[in-house]
């Protein structure tokens, strides 16, 4: 199997064939949007209401485990279970 160079001779600029392909194949996992929005939602939850992926976002966005303990009153214990089994 071949695969086509990233070179200028193809004659496509890099820009428009970029933006031609947005949203199709695999997402980009990565990319977030509203940082502050939805540390703020997340942080807002109580604690009953709070998803492992609400924590492992949390964790993203660069909060310690003692962090999210205070924040909602619990034990790291508590934190770390929720993580775990979700």
């Amino acid at each position: 199997m071949a695969f086509k160079s990233n070179n200028k001779s193809s004659g496509r600029s890099s820009s428009k064939s970029s933006s031609a392909k947005r949203g199709y194949g695999i997402h980009n996992v990565e990319r977030r949007k509203n940082l502050k929005g939805t540390v703020n939602k997340i942080s807002k939850k109580p604690y009953s209401e709070l998803t492992s992926m609400d924590i492992y976002r949390l964790f993203e966005f660069g909060w310690t485990t003692e962090k999210i303990a205070t924040n909602y009153k619990t034990t790291n214990f508590k934190i770390v279970k929720q993580l775990r089994l979700g």
